[in-house]
Protein backbone atom coordinates (compact mmCIF):
# COMPACT_ATOMS: atom_id res chain seq x y z
CA UNK A 1 0.00 0.00 0.00
CA UNK A 2 1.25 3.50 -0.75
CA UNK A 3 0.54 6.65 1.20
CA UNK A 4 -0.18 10.11 -0.18
CA UNK A 5 0.40 13.45 1.49
CA UNK A 6 -2.83 15.41 1.65
CA UNK A 7 -3.46 19.08 2.32
CA UNK A 8 -3.60 18.43 6.09
CA UNK A 9 -0.18 16.79 6.19
CA UNK A 10 1.32 19.19 3.63
CA UNK A 11 1.74 21.75 6.40
CA UNK A 12 4.05 19.28 8.16
CA UNK A 13 7.05 19.77 5.97
CA UNK A 14 9.30 18.04 8.47
CA UNK A 15 7.58 14.72 7.68
CA UNK A 16 8.77 15.05 4.08
CA UNK A 17 12.18 16.28 5.29
CA UNK A 18 12.51 13.33 7.65
CA UNK A 19 11.67 10.88 4.91
CA UNK A 20 14.06 12.62 2.46
CA UNK A 21 16.87 12.43 5.03
CA UNK A 22 16.27 8.69 5.11
CA UNK A 23 16.53 8.60 1.32
CA UNK A 24 12.80 7.98 0.91
CA UNK A 25 10.81 10.06 -1.55
CA UNK A 26 7.23 9.81 -2.73
CA UNK A 27 6.63 8.07 -6.00
CA UNK A 28 5.47 9.84 -9.16
CA UNK A 29 1.94 9.68 -7.77
CA UNK A 30 3.01 11.59 -4.63
CA UNK A 31 2.61 8.54 -2.41
CA UNK A 32 4.98 6.92 0.07
CA UNK A 33 5.22 3.17 0.43
CA UNK A 34 3.66 1.97 3.66
CA UNK A 35 6.71 -0.11 4.71
CA UNK A 36 8.88 3.01 4.39
CA UNK A 37 6.59 4.93 6.74
CA UNK A 38 6.55 2.09 9.25
CA UNK A 39 10.36 1.89 9.03
CA UNK A 40 10.51 5.64 9.66
CA UNK A 41 8.41 5.27 12.81
CA UNK A 42 10.67 2.44 14.00
CA UNK A 43 13.76 4.53 13.23
CA UNK A 44 12.50 7.04 15.79
CA UNK A 45 12.39 4.25 18.39
CA UNK A 46 8.69 3.45 18.38
CA UNK A 47 6.93 0.23 17.47
CA UNK A 48 3.81 1.00 15.38
CA UNK A 49 0.56 -0.93 15.19
CA UNK A 50 -2.04 -0.18 12.52
CA UNK A 51 -5.61 -1.29 13.12
CA UNK A 52 -9.07 -0.69 11.77
CA UNK A 53 -10.78 -0.81 8.45
CA UNK A 54 -12.16 1.43 5.74
CA UNK A 55 -13.34 4.68 7.27
CA UNK A 56 -11.79 4.12 10.72
CA UNK A 57 -8.01 3.58 10.93
CA UNK A 58 -5.83 3.97 13.99
CA UNK A 59 -2.10 4.01 14.52
CA UNK A 60 -0.79 3.12 17.96
CA UNK A 61 2.76 3.46 19.22
CA UNK A 62 4.26 1.26 21.89
CA UNK A 63 5.59 3.37 24.76
CA UNK A 64 8.62 1.39 25.89
CA UNK A 65 9.45 4.04 28.52
CA UNK A 66 6.66 3.12 30.89
CA UNK A 67 6.85 0.10 33.20
CA UNK A 68 3.71 -1.35 31.59
CA UNK A 69 4.89 -0.76 28.01
CA UNK A 70 1.49 0.54 26.95
CA UNK A 71 0.13 1.21 23.48
CA UNK A 72 -1.04 4.75 22.81
CA UNK A 73 -3.27 5.75 19.93
CA UNK A 74 -1.60 8.64 18.12
CA UNK A 75 -3.68 8.79 14.95
CA UNK A 76 -7.32 8.19 14.09
CA UNK A 77 -8.22 8.85 10.49
CA UNK A 78 -10.84 7.64 8.03
CA UNK A 79 -8.05 6.93 5.53
CA UNK A 80 -5.29 4.39 6.25
CA UNK A 81 -2.74 6.45 4.34
CA UNK A 82 -3.55 9.55 6.35
CA UNK A 83 -3.42 7.61 9.63
CA UNK A 84 0.06 6.31 8.81
CA UNK A 85 1.40 9.76 7.99
CA UNK A 86 -0.18 11.19 11.14
CA UNK A 87 1.45 8.39 13.15
CA UNK A 88 4.82 9.21 11.58
CA UNK A 89 4.28 12.90 12.37
CA UNK A 90 3.81 12.00 16.05
CA UNK A 91 6.84 9.70 16.06
CA UNK A 92 8.96 12.52 14.70
CA UNK A 93 7.62 15.00 17.26
CA UNK A 94 8.15 12.70 20.26
CA UNK A 95 11.61 12.34 21.71
CA UNK A 96 13.67 9.26 21.08
CA UNK A 97 15.19 7.46 24.06
CA UNK A 98 18.53 9.16 23.35
CA UNK A 99 16.94 12.61 23.13
CA UNK A 100 15.05 12.03 26.39
CA UNK A 101 18.27 10.94 28.09
CA UNK A 102 19.99 14.13 26.89
CA UNK A 103 17.14 16.28 28.24
CA UNK A 104 17.68 14.64 31.64
CA UNK A 105 21.47 14.56 31.50
CA UNK A 106 22.00 18.31 30.88
CA UNK A 107 20.30 19.65 34.03
CA UNK A 108 21.76 16.82 36.13
CA UNK A 109 25.23 17.93 35.01
CA UNK A 110 24.42 21.62 35.47
CA UNK A 111 22.87 21.25 38.94
CA UNK A 112 24.91 18.35 40.37
CA UNK A 113 28.02 18.02 38.21
CA UNK A 114 27.19 14.43 37.27
CA UNK A 115 25.43 12.77 34.34
CA UNK A 116 21.91 11.44 34.46
CA UNK A 117 22.93 7.86 35.29
CA UNK A 118 25.05 8.99 38.25
CA UNK A 119 22.25 11.27 39.42
CA UNK A 120 19.79 8.33 39.38
CA UNK A 121 22.30 6.12 41.19
CA UNK A 122 22.62 8.76 43.92
CA UNK A 123 18.82 9.00 44.08
CA UNK A 124 18.37 5.24 44.41
CA UNK A 125 21.12 5.10 47.07
CA UNK A 126 19.29 7.74 49.12
CA UNK A 127 22.05 10.33 48.74
CA UNK A 128 19.73 13.06 47.44
CA UNK A 129 17.16 15.00 49.45
CA UNK A 130 13.76 14.72 47.75
CA UNK A 131 12.80 18.17 49.09
CA UNK A 132 15.88 19.96 47.79
CA UNK A 133 14.79 22.36 45.00
CA UNK A 134 17.44 21.20 42.52
CA UNK A 135 16.37 17.58 42.96
CA UNK A 136 12.72 18.59 42.55
CA UNK A 137 13.69 20.37 39.32
CA UNK A 138 15.75 17.52 37.81
CA UNK A 139 13.72 14.41 38.75
CA UNK A 140 10.67 15.07 36.53
CA UNK A 141 12.96 15.32 33.52
CA UNK A 142 14.12 11.71 33.69
CA UNK A 143 12.81 9.31 31.08
CA UNK A 144 9.72 7.51 32.26
CA UNK A 145 10.43 4.05 33.51
CA UNK A 146 14.05 4.73 34.47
Amino acid sequence: MATQLTHRIDSMEYVRDFMAQRGVHPGADGRYDEPAILDGIRARGWEPRVDGGPGAWTVDLLDWRTPTHGWFTVAEEPDRDQALLSGLWEAIRWMTETEADEVFDRPARRKFGVGGEDFLRRWRDGKLDADEPSVVYVMPLRSCGR
